[in-house]
Formats: structure tokens, C-alpha cells, sequence
């Protein structure tokens, strides 16, 4: 008895892979940092207007 797949589960197999990271959204690293940055500089402007009250 063999366990490996028959070429027809492989291409199964192969498909729904494709589908699955067809259907993944992409991330955009720079938006993410960009984003990240910008409310980093909040966060720290927030912080200095708290020190000087």
C-alpha cells in the first residue's frame, strides 16, 4: 500500500493552495511602518503636552 498521493489529490491539493493565497489580502509593510511612525509621534507629542501641564 503506497501513502503517497495520487496525482489527481496533488493537483487537489495544489489548487486549493492557490485559491487559499489568491484570497490572502497582501500586507504593505511600508503603510504598516509609515503608520506605526505616525502614531509613535503622536503618542510622544501626547506625552510632552502631558509633562508641561
Amino acid at each position: 500500500m503506497s501513502s503517497s498521493m495520487t496525482d489527481n489529490e496533488c493537483i487537489e491539493a495544489l489548487i486549493c493552495t492557490q485559491n487559499w493565497l489568491r484570497s490572502t489580502p497582501i500586507v504593505d509593510i511600508r503603510r504598516c511602518l509609515d503608520e506605526i511612525e505616525y502614531l509613535e509621534s503622536e503618542v510622544l507629542k501626547d506625552i510632552a503636552e502631558i509633562k508641561l501641564d
